[in-house]
């Protein structure tokens, strides 16, 4: 069974899912316990936090943006590859499993590529995502646990974006899955070619 597992990741990977907590708990002010000093620099980690958070999620938005043009890019050249006009080294029986190779990975670069773009998609589909507004930090009545307020929306925050983060490395590793998969077959073909063609001419 495992065996068969391999295999099946081997050629048709699926994504084990790390099981995300169903509830989060929510961060009020009288649970931060900081004096002043300490919350000056914890305040500091939290907003360096955010913005690594922000930083995260626009390169992976970035990657995936990227697997999308390159894989256009390679099976736009692809199908120009394919309409020309390669002969078989020998004919008869290596003729009919030369094609059958050609084809099967034909269909395996189309299937792997429309994975990779589906799961690239997915990254970018919008999805909810929470952050600071303005009324978050005007309306608040208690000057003194300012501060805290603020701290303890900003962590709420950042804990309920992480689901959210979470899916979409979950889908940008299945897209990367699928596009080193895509291109490994795009080479596989080239090399069947190159040496089907020198064959060909080897003995012609």
């Amino acid at each position: 069974m495992r065996i068969l597992r391999l295999i099946r990741d081997f050629f048709w990977p699926i994504l084990d899912r790390i099981k995300h907590k169903k509830s989060i708990e929510t961060i009020y002010p009288s649970k931060i316990k900081l004096k002043d000093q300490k919350l000056n620099i914890a305040f500091e980690l939290i907003i360096r936090n955010v913005e690594e958070e922000k930083e995260r999620l626009r390169n992976i938005e970035s990657k995936s943006t990227t697997f999308i043009l390159i894989l256009g890019l390679s099976i736009t050249i692809l199908f120009s590859f394919s309409k020309l006009n390669f002969q078989p080294a020998f004919q008869n029986e290596y003729t009919y499993v030369y094609n059958i190779i050609v084809f099967i990975l034909l269909i395996l670069i189309l299937l792997y590529s429309f994975r990779s773009v589906f799961f690239a998609v997915k990254v970018l589909q919008r999805k909810i995502y929470f952050e600071l507004d303005y009324k978050d930090l005007i309306n608040c009545d208690d000057k003194k646990n300012y501060r805290k307020l603020i701290m303890s929306k900003i962590i709420n925050n950042l804990n309920r974006n992480s689901k959210t983060i979470n899916e979409k490395v979950d889908y940008l590793t299945l897209s990367q899955m699928y596009f080193l998969r895509a291109i490994f077959s795009i080479l596989f073909l080239g090399l069947i070619i190159i040496i089907n063609q020198l064959l060909y001419y080897l003995i012609s």
